[in-house]
């Protein structure tokens, strides 16, 4: 990404960005159902409604810039 500037760089952050919350939704989901460890289970549950809120942010910038 060094060589990038400007709505570019804007670009290509946002696409890493969105790639990375997907990721992200997918593990604390799968976390979320199939830890056997109580403490990460609850984390993960807990917290799925704040990392798909992100995701869902990510992908509204990702839409205007297109």
């Amino acid at each position: 990404m060094g060589n990038l500037s400007g709505a570019e760089f804007d670009k290509k952050y946002v696409a890493l960005m969105v790639e990375a919350h997907e990721n992200d939704v997918e593990a604390f989901q799968d976390v979320a159902y199939d830890s056997e460890e109580a403490d990460r289970k609850s984390f993960a549950t807990k917290n799925i409604p704040t990392i798909n809120s992100y995701d869902k942010k990510i992908k509204g910038i990702s839409d205007k810039m297109e």
